[in-house]
């Protein structure tokens, strides 16, 4: 439930946009000036349609913002996966990316950057950016950041249980804060 003032604002942004500033404004005036009752005035606003309709009308309009509240999250989001390489022994871990049409979101390829920078949470770190095994991306690895931390082994392999059977199940949800240059990791999840 949102608070009176969310209301009030969400109340005043919808009746704008549906009748521009001067008329919305003209709008509220009319109603602070006359005897107003909502009761009777909502009785009277959907006369014509019939329970389903309004339902099936607002069950319309809210698919409507998710799908293009989904839309402007996925703009900025990236999925990657954790990978390793080396001797299972001892493996290098890094992350790279799920999919290849995500490269664009963040890498610019004509000016690409020497190192970008991650947030693991509330750290963070400078990595090299290196030419991945699939063509056209892209991975960071622990070897290649910049102050031997090892952010990617610390993170998911001893705090979260990853390890060389299950890296596969591990899908890390980033936001690009800056072009060429930051990542946000804000979710990691197994599937």
């Amino acid at each position: 439930m949102i608070t009176d003032t969310e209301l009030k604002l969400k109340g005043i942004k919808v009746l704008l946009k549906g009748l521009g500033k001067v008329e919305g404004e003209r709008f509220i005036a009319l109603i602070k000036k006359e005897a107003f009752d909502y009761t009777e005035w909502q009785r009277s606003l959907w006369e014509d349609k019939d329970v389903e309709e309004l339902s099936r009308e607002a069950m319309e309009f809210r698919k409507k913002q998710i799908e293009e509240r989904l839309s402007q999250l996925t703009e900025k989001l990236i999925e990657f996966r954790l990978h390793s390489e080396g001797s299972n022994n001892n493996p290098v871990w890094g992350i790279a990316f799920r999919h290849k049409r995500d490269v664009k979101k963040f890498i610019d390829f004509t000016n690409r950057p020497q190192s970008i920078y991650i947030q693991f949470f509330n750290r963070i770190y400078e990595f090299g950016i290196r030419p991945s095994f699939w063509d056209g991306c892209y991975e960071f690895v622990d070897a290649q950041e910049k102050t031997n931390a090892y952010p990617i082994r610390e993170l998911f392999i001893n705090k979260l249980g990853f390890n060389l059977n299950n890296k596969n199940c591990c899908h890390i949800l980033s936001k690009v804060e800056e072009f060429n240059k930051k990542l946000k990791i804000i979710c990691i999840y197994e599937i």
